[in-house]
């Protein structure tokens, strides 16, 4: 197409010969570009006296500097950043947990095979009596993606964390943008879709203080043993892999010809194609380590955690 468009049209579309790349201007910004705008647009919002006259001055400011698409192709991504940031904001401030009030909490944990630290975010209604933790996760929209995965087992440690340090939490609340929105969107009904929603995790009545240390030593332990010799998932193949090896192969091969594996942590480790044997041995190593992980990071839909501690 390109000698045509600059022999025969006459325009030139930056190219001196077929393998040369043109030169092209994004018309939309991809998910990380998205992310890190919402989380600087957000961190300015809290800090900001005049919430319109920032949204005003950061929309001019991100398009002056590059940072959205030229030619109003990046008004949507404004609009989509700031109205749902509002909407988080309010939807926080509506439940008793406004962004800006939330008290951070370090905390280290001795344990029996090592020290836990690390900081819980926002911490309600303060860090010396906390009640409710708040994870801020707009990205964490789909129950079954990876943000909301990690956000989902983070509460959990949290939880397990402060119930084991002595603090008795009612949850940890994950804030984030809802999965059917975007500015304007409406249900079948013809009433808007909300663009926060929040989910909260709960610990079973079962997980004292001594229960919380000890399921956070195990999880401690199983992270080890993975970070020691790598301990890929490859999907589902890992949760078949202690009661039915033939699925666990079919769920492994599935998983290799999906569009995600290509950028998997998994083809990092053990590339394009590996063997399911060499990865997923049959061995009671093996078969022990990922019965136990996955029965300490199921959260069943009720997002109420209560695994048998060991």
């Amino acid at each position: 197409l390109w000698p045509y468009v600059r022999t025969t049209l006459g325009i030139n579309p930056w190219r001196d010969d077929d393998l040369a790349i043109p030169a092209t201007l994004p018309l939309e910004l991809d998910l990380l570009e998205k992310r890190r705008l919402r989380e600087a647009y957000i961190t300015g919002l809290l800090d900001a006296d005049d919430p319109a006259a920032f949204a005003a001055s950061w929309a001019r400011a991100v398009a002056a500097n590059g940072d959205v698409p030229i030619l109003g192709f990046g008004d949507d991504a404004v609009t989509e950043i700031v109205e749902g940031a509002a909407a988080l904001c309010d939807l926080a401030r509506a439940e008793g947990m406004p962004l800006d009030r939330g008290t951070p909490l370090e905390i280290t944990l001795p344990l029996e095979s090592g020290t836990l630290s690390g900081t819980l975010e926002r911490c309600y209604p303060d860090a010396a009596a906390i009640r409710t933790m708040l994870l801020l996760r707009p990205d964490a929209s789909h129950s079954s993606s990876r943000a909301f995965l990690r956000a989902k087992m983070l509460a959990v440690v949290q939880l397990l964390a402060t119930r084991a340090s002595g603090h008795v939490p009612e949850a940890a609340v994950i804030l984030n943008q809802h999965e059917d929105w975007h500015p304007g969107a409406l249900r079948d009904n013809g009433t808007p879709v909300p663009a926060a929603q929040i989910r909260a995790i709960t610990l079973g009545d079962a997980v004292d203080q001594p229960a919380a240390r000890a399921l956070l030593a195990e999880l401690c332990g199983l992270y080890r043993r993975a970070a020691a010799v790598p301990h890929g998932c490859f999907g589902d193949a890992s949760k078949h892999l202690p009661t039915d090896r033939a699925a666990a192969c079919e769920a492994f091969l599935k998983q290799l010809s999906t569009s995600t594996y290509a950028t998997s942590h998994e083809a990092v480790v053990h590339g394009e194609q590996p063997e399911f044997d060499a990865v997923l041995p049959d061995s009671a190593e093996m078969l022990a380590f990922f019965a136990r992980y996955h029965a300490l990071t199921h959260v069943p839909r009720t997002y109420r955690y209560a695994p048998d501690a060991p």
